[in-house]
């Protein structure tokens, strides 16, 4: 069957899920249901809290580690009202937040 859209490329990957027709897709529940309505000051969170928090990027910088090759560590530093909050990950797409100009907020 044909969806508008989907490619072979696409398809193969829906295939290897075991997604062949549209019925499929529509009963086809998610690995992972990641509550965005669970909004919380910075202040609240816990470690390894999944949560939505509303933020200004204060700073976002990657910075290449010493002696290695391939990606570095890529920093963002969030505040808001109730405290700030930085947050590390090797990263190869830096170059996007590299570009924007701070401090920014995002909702």
């Amino acid at each position: 069957m044909y969806v508008k859209g989907v490619g072979p490329a696409r398809s193969a990957m829906l295939e290897a899920k075991g997604l062949r027709v549209v019925e499929d897709l529509l009963t086809y529940a998610p690995f992972r249901y990641e509550d965005r309505t669970n909004v919380k000051p910075i202040r609240d969170l816990a470690p390894g809290e999944m949560a939505t928090v509303i933020a200004d990027v204060q700073s976002a910088k990657s910075m290449g580690i010493p002696r290695r090759r391939g990606p570095g560590i890529f920093q963002v530093r969030f505040t808001d009202a109730t405290g700030g909050i930085l947050t590390g990950s090797a990263s190869r797409s830096s170059a996007k937040w590299n570009s924007i100009p701070t401090p920014v907020i995002l909702r």
